[in-house]
């Protein structure tokens, strides 16, 4: 497990998942947003799958527009 995933995963134990977004474009090439039903999400990117640092605060719509000029929404569950 990477280093920021494993510092992260046992903040994730517990929330609820609301909706689910996968990306892929140019630039990361794919990401991966699990967002929350208490108003949060964390995001997974990269090649290899890599993780942020932390959870960002946002909502769907939020998920939704992040570099939306330079990726498509893929899955948006």
């Amino acid at each position: 497990m990477s280093g920021k995933i494993a510092t992260v995963a046992p903040q994730l134990i517990g929330k609820t998942i609301a909706h689910i977004i996968l990306k892929e474009g140019d630039s990361p090439a794919s990401q991966l947003f699990l967002l929350f039903t208490d108003g949060t999400y964390y995001e997974f990117y990269g090649g290899p799958l890599t993780g942020a640092s932390g959870i960002d605060r946002g909502t769907l719509e939020d998920v939704r527009r992040y570099m939306s000029s330079r990726q498509e929404i893929v899955v948006g569950v």
